[in-house]
């Protein structure tokens, strides 16, 4: 087993820094786990009635993760998310949306971008000129 880094860290859009605000090592990755950590963290903040809790987490592509945000953020899973993203999409008003979900899984760009390249790598030249291309374009807006 391999242990675990994860960081949590806050961006104060003021003095515009990003900060550490809790670190934990762990070998066990699975939902479960994290989010006994998720709760410790939430339950530490959420003593200080001064503390807001984030809007956004931004998160790598690890399904444990993104389950744990769910879970203990919003008391959602993955599947409720989805519907209400869907309803959200194609049929009923935003506004619902934005009122049962407090916190937001985001996925890392960088991730993202880092897990197009291993797949671009395989590509033909001219595809890969295209794709390189376009993610140059993205990175400047």
């Amino acid at each position: 087993t391999k242990n675990q880094l994860y960081s949590f860290v806050c961006h104060d859009r003021t003095i515009k820094k990003i900060f550490p605000i809790v670190e934990f090592t762990t070998t066990d990755h699975s939902t479960s786990n994290i989010s006994v950590y998720l709760t410790r963290i939430l339950d530490h903040f959420t003593v200080n009635k001064n503390v807001c809790l984030p809007k956004i987490i931004v998160t790598d592509f690890s399904w444990a993760l993104i389950h744990s945000i769910l879970n203990v953020f919003d008391k959602l899973t993955i599947q409720h998310y989805l519907k209400l993203t869907y309803n959200a999409l194609i049929d009923s008003p935003k506004d619902a949306f934005w009122q049962e979900i407090k916190c937001h899984p985001h996925l890392c760009h960088v991730h993202f971008l880092r897990n197009i390249i291993k797949k671009i790598l395989k590509m033909n030249k001219v595809k890969k000129s295209f794709i390189y291309a376009f993610f140059r374009i993205r990175s400047y807006t």
